[in-house]
C-alpha cells in the first residue's frame, strides 16, 4: 500500500528531528526557517499536492514584507530540503522547488582591516 500522505507542517516535524542529529550546527537556522513555513498558508496542505505557483506566491509576499533575498533563499533552500527527502520516501514525484527561481544572493559588504 502507498504511505499515507502527511501535511507539510507533519512531515517538516519528523525530518527537522531527523536533521538535527545529522547536523547540529545548522539546526538552529533550519529550525527557524521551518517555523516560517509552518506559519505560511501551505503548512496545511498535503505534500503531495503544493504546488510552484503557491511558493512563488509566498515568496513575493516575503520580498514585499522587505525580507532580504538571503533570508528567502535560505528558507526556500530549507524547504527545498524538506521536498527532497519527501521525494526519497516516495511521498512525491517532484520537487515544486525545482521550478522555482531562486532570488539572487546578496554580497554581504567586507571588512578590509
Amino acid at each position: 500500500p502507498a504511505p499515507k500522505v502527511p501535511t507539510l507542517r507533519d512531515y517538516m516535524a519528523g525530518w527537522l528531528e531527523e536533521f538535527k542529529a545529522a547536523k547540529p550546527r545548522s539546526y538552529v537556522t533550519r529550525k527557524s526557517h521551518v517555523k516560517y513555513w509552518e506559519a505560511s498558508a501551505i503548512s496545511g496542505k498535503k505534500i503531495d499536492i503544493i504546488q510552484p505557483a503557491e511558493i512563488r506566491k509566498l515568496m513575493a509576499e516575503q520580498q514585499s514584507a522587505a525580507a532580504r533575498n538571503n533570508t528567502v533563499r535560505g528558507r526556500l533552500d530549507t524547504l527545498g530540503m524538506v521536498f527532497r527527502q519527501a521525494m526519497i520516501d516516495g511521498l512525491i514525484s517532484k520537487n515544486p522547488l525545482q521550478l522555482i527561481k531562486r532570488p539572487k544572493l546578496e554580497n554581504k559588504a567586507r571588512k578590509n582591516y
